[in-house]
């Protein structure tokens, strides 16, 4: 790819980017969905739903690590004949 090619989708990356931030910081209307009051609830938080993100993936890594070992077969299975 060419020098200005790189720098116009990194440009309207950037843009598209600040363009969301602005819409989520202040246009956009959030509602609480685990209390009656928005600004006292744990999801008004700021990076509230990153952090549960982050959680919920660390949790299927941690899932995926503890069935490897149960459903993995042995290192020899290759080497029997049937």
């Amino acid at each position: 790819m060419s020098k200005s090619f790189q720098f116009i989708i990194k440009r309207g990356v950037y843009g598209i980017s600040g363009l969301l931030v602005i819409l989520e910081g202040g246009v956009l209307h959030r509602s609480s969905h685990f209390a009656q009051s928005g600004v006292a609830s744990m999801d008004g938080w700021t990076g509230f739903y990153a952090g549960l993100g982050l959680i919920g993936a660390g949790l299927l890594v941690a899932i995926a690590w503890l069935l490897r070992g149960i459903v993995s077969v042995c290192d020899v299975y290759d080497t029997y004949d049937v």
